[in-house]
């Protein structure tokens, strides 16, 4: 699994050489919510190596169109790796018109494609008539608590706040939890959340950042033991309440508490073993950054 807007959005991704990107677009679970934050990205880097500089202005101008000529042919080998099909209209309108690296009849051609008014023959060279379905990852959303939309939630302000995020945690199949996150607490600072197993063993920690926690690696969370999620901030505002959490989601059964209100989220991916990139083709490091 690859967290792909996370990746995308990384300073560091204009750095990598074109046999990293390309190893980095390539890779079946890439996945990202929409295919112009690929297609942006892409831009970004393009920019960064037309002239092995600084990126220049990517705002639209008439007398960069000579620029936007280079540019084309810098990204020119990573567009087939875009899926344009998959875009709204809107999206691609907004995103890939607006920045003026295809041409008037590319984009009408795409359009058109978009209609179901052009035959897959007219589209250009670079677009697959069969790259329509957008991308999927391997992470799940889970709700474990969710208020009624009519509760007003109040806050507390704590000069240091350490909470149970999860507390006797049991779920009825393995899986690897990924990030939790909760709309009841608020703060500027970074803090720290510890992941303890019921015998007392450290199993992970993570970084707490605005209304959630990434964590560098996947955590794996097993049938018949009980987890907790100790969550440790200074400076922040909090819901304080304890709410007891029996959610089924994907058949899979989330039973426990929690002592913070508002909307408790889980991501997680299902199954007992993650899933190993081929050792056939070398990956960028900059794929494995979970919290860049």
């Amino acid at each position: 699994m690859v967290q792909g807007r996370e990746v995308l959005s990384c300073p560091d991704l204009c750095v990598l050489r074109r046999p990293a990107l390309r190893a980095l677009l390539t890779i079946p679970r890439l996945h990202v919510d929409k295919e112009s934050y690929l297609f942006r990205a892409l831009v970004q880097w393009g920019w960064y190596h037309l002239d092995e500089g600084p990126p220049l202005p990517a705002k639209p101008c008439p007398d960069m169109l000579p620029v936007r000529r280079r540019l084309r042919a810098v990204i020119d080998e990573f567009l087939p790796y875009v899926r344009f099909l998959a875009m709204s209209l809107n999206e691609f309108v907004t995103e890939v018109e607006g920045s003026q690296l295809l041409s008037p009849d590319e984009c009408m051609a795409v359009v058109r494609a978009m209609r179901g008014t052009a035959p897959a023959a007219v589209l250009p060279h670079f677009i697959s008539a069969n790259d329509t379905r957008r991308r999927r990852g391997l992470v799940t959303v889970a709700v474990l608590v969710s208020p009624p939309s009519n509760e007003t939630l109040s806050f507390e302000y704590m000069e240091v706040l350490s909470i149970n995020l999860m507390q006797n945690l049991t779920v009825s199949a393995a899986l690897h939890l990924v990030r939790l996150a909760s709309t009841g607490v608020c703060s500027l600072r970074e803090g720290s959340v510890v992941v303890w197993d019921e015998s007392g063993d450290h199993v992970a920690r993570g970084v707490w950042s605005g209304n959630g926690c990434l964590f560098r690696r996947p955590v794996s969370l097993a049938v018949g033991r009980r987890y907790s999620a100790v969550l440790t901030l200074k400076e922040a505002w909090c819901v304080l309440t304890t709410t007891a959490i029996n959610v089924t989601h994907k058949r899979i059964v989330f039973r426990g508490q929690t002592q913070c209100g508002g909307i408790l989220r889980l991501e997680y991916m299902s199954g007992t073993f993650l899933p190993v990139p081929s050792l056939q083709r070398p990956f960028p490091a900059a794929v494995y950054i979970i919290d860049p």
